[in-house]
C-alpha cells in the first residue's frame, strides 16, 4: 500500500498521523505544501483542506481525525478491542478539542492572544488534563498495555504546551511519566529528533 501524507510544513493537524507512521515505521511520502501552492491544490482535495492522506493514488482521505483511526488501525495502535478504542478516541478527540481552542491562528494583539491564551489553559486544558491524570491506566501508556494513538497524541499535546501559562507536567506525575516513556520509544525518538522545526 503507498501511502502519500499532503500538509503544510508545520505540524499543525498533519503531526500525530505522522507521529502514528513513524511508531509503525510505515514508509510513506510526506508532502509538505509551500502556503503559496495551496489555492491551486484546494480544488482537488475531498473536503477543500490538509491534511489529505492519499492511498495507492486511488483514493483520497480528507479530516485529521479520519486519518489518524485509519493509520493507528493499520499500525496496531487502536487498542485490542472496541472498549478500548473507544476510550482511546475519547482521549484523542478532547485533546484535539481543548488545544485548537488556543488563538493559534488569526490573533494579531498580543496582548489579546495572551489573554485567550490563559482563559483556554484555565477553563480548557488544565481541566482535560486533570482528568486524563484520573484516567491513566499506567505510567507508560493512556489506556491498556501499550502503545495507542492516544499517548502519540499526548506527547505532541505535551510539546505544544511546554511554556504556556500554568502548564507544569510535574503537576501529572501519570501523564509526565507516560509522556517520557513514549518519547523514547526507539521509533518514535528517532522521528522527533529529526523532524522539521515548526512553531506551531
Amino acid at each position: 500500500m503507498a501511502l502519500r501524507l499532503e500538509y503544510f510544513g508545520i505540524r499543525g493537524r498533519g503531526e500525530i498521523p505522522r507521529l502514528i507512521l513513524a511508531a509503525g515505521d510505515i514508509v510513506y511520502e510526506d508532502k509538505r505544501i509551500p502556503f503559496q501552492d495551496w489555492p491551486a491544490l484546494k480544488p482537488t482535495t475531498p473536503l477543500g483542506a490538509l491534511p489529505v492522506l492519499v492511498i495507492d493514488e486511488k483514493i483520497k482521505l480528507s479530516q485529521s481525525g479520519v486519518i489518524s483511526r485509519f493509520l493507528a488501525v493499520k499500525t496496531g495502535l487502536a487498542g485490542k478491542n472496541p472498549t478500548e478504542f473507544s476510550v482511546i478516541d475519547m482521549i484523542f478527540e478532547t485533546i484535539g478539542e481543548v488545544y485548537w481552542k488556543l488563538p493559534l491562528f488569526g490573533v494579531d494583539d498580543e496582548e489579546e492572544k495572551e489573554k485567550k491564551t490563559k482563559s483556554v489553559m484555565e477553563e480548557n486544558i488544565i481541566p482535560a488534563l486533570k482528568l486524563f491524570e484520573k484516567m491513566a491506566q499506567s505510567d507508560y501508556f493512556l489506556v491498556g498495555e501499550k502503545l495507542s494513538y492516544a499517548d502519540l497524541a499526548l506527547i505532541e499535546f505535551f510539546h505544544n504546551l511546554d511554556g504556556k501559562p500554568g502548564f507544569n507536567p510535574e503537576d501529572f506525575p501519570h501523564l509526565n511519566s507516560i509522556n517520557r516513556n513514549v518519547v523514547s520509544i526507539a521509533n518514535i525518538k528517532r522521528y522527533l529528533e529529526t523532524r522539521p522545526k515548526s512553531d506551531i
